[in-house]
């Protein structure tokens, strides 16, 4: 039972870890959405769209494979973490000399601020890089406060400088440069990261290179991933209007809420994952582990579909709270990511990143295709349906391909079952039928028992060990 102690050690850990930074965020959107116009919001939506793509090309990845090589190599831990640090600050360099290119007009105006989205760019970069080299490094116990701090550093600027000074986009920027160099700070120093970073050497450049082979494939895979989940943006910006993407990134925010618990999840998971790949019964833990993900994913997107009239009326301020119809094909669309995520962990664990990057390519020519063909006739749900799509089409060859290298089961009936009731919840929910709410709920009703029975033999099974051993133990 150590590998399932470890990963719940790591889920607490991030699960304080995500609270912190994320719950912030949520806190914040009332906030946003009363004090921002609708293209106002749109703008800071834009910029960080923009930062989660350039991230990845910037930095190559390496940030996560830091992560991944330090905890096989211990011993050449300082040249994993002092190689993968220059290229980082590099990457920042080259960001800076692309600024210009904010001036295009899909970019809604970003451009304006230019100097102001650069700090939110560096400053991000390098505290998630910190962060890596925590968990890197099994520095776990700094990661909640450092990200807790950070959190409240933002969110508490952001009161001040946008609720109080009115001074609204700019407001917005000078709040997240400002937490982030919270956060940098105290990972730096709490950390101790001077011991690991040094002037870089020739015999470093050999490590960066395996690194490089393991994480280069992650980086077309991170924008096919972004193209996934943030094309859409500049399509509604161009066909709908800045304001309709501030709309549409609004409503979204509600479904992010179940992407709040589901990375706290994957990167509890991913840990444990890395840390146990080389002992036996890999498989057997990707199945249970399967078995307890999904049944959390479906109830809690059924759950949440059922409470998103609510949920907006308190969240969505003045205009924004028409979106809630978006909600539930979105939340649907989150569903079947938090699926390709899961399958996504077999290709990292056995460093077969190549297929990572093959399936996600397939999924970003379609909702490219889906995006564009779907927002002239169905406008902004055109865009949601199109995200489920092409997650749909990722799932499949996923799940098919990552047999190859680790299989696990699947009880395919259940889930095939739940995944309709979902579907038909989200259908009545969106088209508003009536009795929509009463139907919603017997959806609901359908999934949470089902995953109940299927988890409960399991749940059983753990208790029942842990009441022989407390009974040995007294004995």
């Amino acid at each position: 039972m150590g590998k399932y102690k470890n990963f719940a050690i790591n889920l607490l850990v991030f699960f304080i870890t995500t609270v912190a930074t994320k719950l912030m965020s949520f806190i914040l959107i009332p906030l946003y959405t009363y004090y921002l116009a609708a293209s106002e919001y749109g703008i800071t939506d834009m910029s960080a769209t923009v930062i989660t793509l350039v991230f990845p090309i910037a930095t190559l990845s390496l940030a996560d494979g830091v992560v991944r090589f330090v905890i096989d190599d211990t011993d050449n831990e300082k040249r994993y973490i002092t190689a993968s640090f220059y290229v980082v600050l590099l990457g920042c360099v080259v960001v800076a000399l692309l600024l210009p290119l904010l001036d295009l007009s899909f970019f809604g105006g970003l451009g304006n601020y230019k100097a102001l989205f650069y700090g939110a760019f560096v400053t991000t970069v390098i505290q998630s890089y910190f962060a890596n080299v925590a968990r890197a490094l099994n520095k776990m116990k700094i990661i909640p406060w450092c990200a807790t701090m950070s959190a409240v550093s933002t969110c508490l600027s952001a009161v001040l400088l946008i609720g109080h000074y009115r001074m609204a986009v700019i407001g917005y920027f000078y709040s997240i440069i400002f937490g982030q160099i919270v956060g940098m700070l105290m990972y730096a120093f709490w950390g101790q990261y001077h011991k690991y970073i040094r002037l870089i050497s020739r015999k470093d450049f050999a490590y960066l290179k395996r690194m490089l082979a393991y994480s280069l494939p992650l980086v077309p895979d991170a924008i096919l991933w972004w193209m996934n989940t943030s094309i859409n943006r500049f399509f509604i910006t161009g066909m709908l209007g800045i304001a309709a993407s501030g709309l549409f990134a609004a409503a979204q925010k509600i479904p992010n809420i179940l992407s709040l618990f589901n990375n706290i999840f994957q990167q509890a998971w991913s840990l444990s994952a890395f840390q146990e790949f080389k002992k036996r019964d890999i498989s057997g833990f990707f199945s249970v582990m399967f078995k307890l993900y999904y049944a959390l994913v479906v109830s809690g997107s059924a759950v949440m579909i059922i409470l998103a009239p609510w949920l907006a009326s308190i969240l969505l301020q003045k205009g924004f709270y028409s979106g809630w119809i978006y909600i539930p094909i979105m939340i649907l669309a989150f569903y079947f990511n938090a699926f390709n995520i899961f399958y996504g962990s077999v290709f990292t664990t056995t460093m077969k990143t190549k297929y990572v990057m093959v399936t996600t390519f397939a999924g970003a020519v379609a909702v490219t295709l889906f995006t564009w063909l779907l927002i002239p006739v169905l406008g902004l749900l055109g865009a949601g349906i199109a995200l489920v799509l092409s997650n749909v089409i990722v799932v499949v060859m996923r799940a098919v391909v990552s047999r190859r290298f680790l299989k696990f089961s699947v009880n395919w009936l259940a889930t095939g079952a739940s995944m309709a009731l979902l579907i038909a919840e989200t259908v009545v929910m969106t088209m508003r039928v009536e009795g929509y709410m009463l139907w919603s709920g017997v959806f609901v009703g359908g999934v949470v028992i089902l995953q109940g029975l299927l988890v409960w033999p399991l749940l059983r099974k753990v208790l029942v060990r842990r009441f022989h051993r407390e009974r040995m133990s007294r004995a």
